[in-house]
């Protein structure tokens, strides 16, 4: 905010030269009366933050520290000039904590006198807010209550100014996780699926992981597992549901998403149905999403729903993905067996070694022969539920004239 208003500054200086000194300095002999002084202190402000700038980018740890120490007597001069510009104690703090000696507390007082004249100092309370989330130890060893409680705080201040920044939401929920608030830790992760794309997420990853993501996107596989915890499945499965619809991929989202379904009521379950449906019409070669909703339709009792789709994206992917084809033929056949449909299980899983070539050609690579033992295991443990026991023998001896003669079917 501050530098926004620095911006304004110059801007003023460049197109106002009467207003202010020779190059928009201030004269050297103060004008009388305040505004001349909040001119002069802003005209210090631009001083200190060009020194400031210039020891960012040096390489030479002298020149860093001269321009450091120029940068902070241009701000002193600030504050001198007018003692109720915030932005001049919130450009000490930030110095302060990029230059050695990278003092915490300094920059803690610094930005605390920024905060106490204007409260909606942004860049103030986010130096407090990540300093205190460090001095919290948030994700590292056991969480410092009350560094943690002033962190909430001002990350409840940042997003009192702008409601849609996801860092403040994020750490809130990443807090309220720590402490087990599961009613707070929900509110906070829907405010963040509502949030702005963020603009710098460098410090979120140094303190949760660089694998996390502070994108909002990110919040709704957190979301999800926060209601699925707290026991909420409807209102889980609307929000997983949409999560593995977008991304098949995220096994962690499947998974979540499975759990939620088999502890759900059945009008829960085919909302999630829906969604996916309208997934796979969109991903048609979505091997994962298929099989997921046909997991669920037979879950609801809706066998012959769920196989009607497995044998439809079955043929559908007979030409273009034949592996994935035969996967869906060994659900297929899966799904019969749980339900004792002995012939169908039977003609399905035959039907997914058929789709592999099984059986056609002598040599097989190790990944249809690996298929190929999964499928005859099957077979024979139909035929075994089945008490077909002429049946279970021929399978056997098949499987072995096909892999070989170890004993890889034990009768």
């Amino acid at each position: 905010m501050f530098r926004d208003r620095l911006l304004i500054f110059a801007f003023l200086v460049a197109v106002c030269p009467s207003l202010f000194g020779q190059n928009g300095v201030p004269s050297s002999t103060p004008a009388a009366g305040t505004r001349e002084r909040r001119e002069q202190a802003f005209a210090s402000m631009l001083e200190g933050q060009r020194y400031a700038w210039a020891g960012l980018r040096s390489r030479s740890p002298a020149v860093s520290a001269n321009n450091n120490r120029l940068a902070k007597i241009a701000y002193q001069r600030a504050v001198d000039l007018d003692p109720t510009l915030a932005e001049a104690y919130t450009a000490m703090a930030e110095l302060t904590l990029s230059s050695p000696p990278n003092d915490v507390d300094a920059a803690v007082e610094l930005a605390s006198k920024a905060v106490a004249i204007d409260k909606n100092n942004f860049g103030a309370h986010r130096i407090l807010a990540r300093l205190y989330t460090i001095k919290s130890r948030l994700n590292y060893g056991t969480l410092e209550r009350p560094n943690a409680d002033k962190a909430i705080f001002e990350w409840k201040e940042m997003v009192r100014i702008d409601p849609r920044f996801a860092e403040g939401w994020a750490f809130q929920a990443a807090f309220y996780d720590q402490l087990k608030m599961p009613t707070e830790r929900i509110e906070v992760l829907r405010k963040w699926l509502a949030s702005s794309q963020p603009l710098e997420t460098r410090f979120y990853r140094q303190v949760l992981g660089q694998t996390e993501d502070l994108a909002p996107e990110a919040a709704s596989i957190k979301l999800g597992a926060a209601l699925v915890d707290a026991g909420k499945m409807g209102e889980a499965i609307d929000v997983l549901s949409r999560v593995v619809a977008d991304d098949p991929g995220n096994f962690f989202a499947v998974s979540l998403l499975k759990r939620a379904v088999e502890t759900s009521d059945v009008v829960a379950s085919s909302i999630a149905i829906q969604s996916l449906q309208q997934a796979i019409y969109a991903n048609p070669d979505n091997v994962t999403l298929i099989k997921l909703t046909a997991q669920m339709q037979a879950g609801n009792g809706k066998l012959d729903d769920a196989a009607a789709g497995l044998k439809r994206s079955a043929l559908a992917l007979w030409l273009t993905d034949r592996p994935g084809s035969a996967s869906l033929q060994v659900m297929l056949g899966d799904i019969y067996s749980k339900a004792d449909r002995i012939p169908e299980a039977v003609e399905a899983f035959e039907k997914a070694l058929e789709t592999r070539d099984i059986g056609k050609t002598a040599s097989l690579t190790s990944e249809e022969r690996e298929f190929a033992t999964l499928v005859f295991g099957k077979l024979i443990q139909v035929y075994k539920t089945a008490k077909r026991s002429a049946d279970v023998q021929a399978t056997i001896i098949r499987a072995r004239k096909l892999l070989g003669q170890q004993d890889l079917f034990s009768s």
